[in-house]
């Protein structure tokens, strides 16, 4: 029966291939993103090493293997190549070359074989011809993946409890690591950005509805995670979209809906979570951060390898009297301390430029167009304040997604400019 079964799903099999291989953006990629809410916490056992045995990693896989087959046999590619890409890949090249001077080369070695992966998807995504249902799609993808985390999320507060033991919702993170409520906060940010974007642009009833929903339930699913972080993350989305809207009035009172969704969730839950939420600290942050920077003068000129902030943190604990913290190896909690102790001036100025060039690509755009991405840039960045995410496949989807959207729009704009009709002067001629 097995045998019979994979025969006859075999027609289907090679028409979904031969799709991902024609537009592997509008399938493969999509997949991609629809899966990223969740997908990095399950194992596959597939025998490859963690945390490639994802679901995410598989298909970030093919992904790449999609786009280099694309690109070898299909001659087209994106009109220009955005400046940030070769700032990234030079600070791939650069954490990559760290080892030689990594405080724990092995742990190097392994983080950045992690990154490098990353960094050659988003390259090679930002290589491909971008039309706007491409883009649509993605987008699609990336709110539905939101959706189903948040409605997961509400089916465990009304149902018998929470993914993790401390009432927190969590379903992202890592394998190996386990899953993180602050992480599936910030793989929220960008989905709840895109679903009230799309919102606010609908132009049918079903469609403003379908979106309006997904919002409401990435929303919900943030409060659940009890990361402050996240929610603040959130609140920067509805800011800047705000900002970069119209109609600034009716965005306005979208950002109080969703608000009122936010507390009317966290008024159900559980009092542990709400406690959380409300009270004052840092959670420990400061302190790593003033620990680890105890080293500063040692690492902050060449670093200590890509990776090795937790070694050089538990080092620092133990030989600074003044130094304070829990004796665990805590990551940098921070992209931007993280980048300096562990690149160096280089590695974190090369961080910063890239960053820059997406933030000015994203700004060029027309208004209409920037609010999503431009929010869900900003969003990730307030997370990564307070998260070390350079790691993470989220934080490289919201890169891919602005590359991707600017694209898009340069390719509709030039497309646009060749169809528009010239004006020629008619000419006066003067009769004898």
């Amino acid at each position: 029966m097995p045998v019979a079964l994979a025969f006859a799903l075999l027609p289907a099999a090679l028409v979904a291939l031969v799709a991902a291989l024609r537009a592997p953006l509008r399938f493969l990629l999509a997949l991609y993103a629809f899966l990223l809410p969740f997908g990095s916490a399950i194992s596959l056992p597939i025998g490859l090493p963690p945390p490639f045995d994802t679901p995410t990693s598989v298909v970030g896989l093919l992904v790449i293997a999609g786009i280099l087959v694309h690109l070898l046999f299909v001659p087209r590619s994106a009109p220009r190549l955005l400046p940030a890409v070769p700032v990234w890949l030079a600070f791939a090249t650069f954490v990559g070359l760290s080892f030689a001077w990594s405080v724990d080369a092995r742990l190097t070695v392994d983080e950045v074989a992690i990154l490098l992966s990353l960094v050659i998807l988003y390259a090679l995504v930002m290589l491909m011809p971008v039309e706007k249902a491409d883009l649509r799609r993605v987008e699609e993808a990336v709110v539905l993946g939101g959706a189903v985390a948040g409605a997961y999320g509400i089916a465990l507060l009304l149902g018998s409890g929470f993914a993790v033991t401390n009432n927190r919702f969590a379903v992202a993170g890592g394998v190996g690591k386990g899953i993180d409520p602050n992480i599936t906060a910030a793989t929220l940010v960008l989905p709840l950005a895109i679903a009230v974007g799309r919102a606010i642009r609908a132009t049918t009833n079903l469609a403003r509805v379908a979106f309006w929903t997904a919002g409401a339930l990435i929303a919900a699913a943030i409060v659940l995670t009890g990361s402050r972080g996240g929610i603040l993350s959130a609140l920067a989305v509805i800011a800047v979209l705000v900002l970069n809207h119209p109609r600034r009035a009716r965005i306005a009172i979208v950002g109080l809906g969703i608000v009122v969704i936010a507390a009317g969730t966290l008024a159900i839950a559980p009092d542990g979570l709400q406690r959380r939420i409300t009270r004052p600290g840092s959670s420990g942050r400061t302190d790593i951060w003033r620990t680890a920077l105890t080293r500063c003068d040692r690492f902050c000129i060449a670093g200590s390898g890509y990776g090795t902030f937790p070694t050089v943190y538990q080092d620092a604990l133990h030989s600074e009297p003044s130094a304070r913290g829990m004796d665990l190896p805590f990551v940098a909690h921070s992209i931007w301390i993280g980048a300096l102790i562990e690149t160096g001036i280089v590695g974190a100025l090369l961080m910063v430029f890239a960053l820059a060039l997406v933030g000015r690509d994203l700004l060029r755009l027309p208004m209409e167009v920037r609010g999503p991405p431009l929010a869900g840039f900003v969003g990730v960045l307030v997370a990564s304040t307070f998260l070390s995410t350079l790691g993470f496949k989220y934080f490289w989807m919201v890169l891919i997604y602005a590359g991707l959207s600017t694209l898009a729009h340069e390719t509709e704009s030039a497309a646009a400019a060749r169809t528009r009709p010239v004006h020629v002067p008619r000419m006066i001629v003067r009769q004898a």
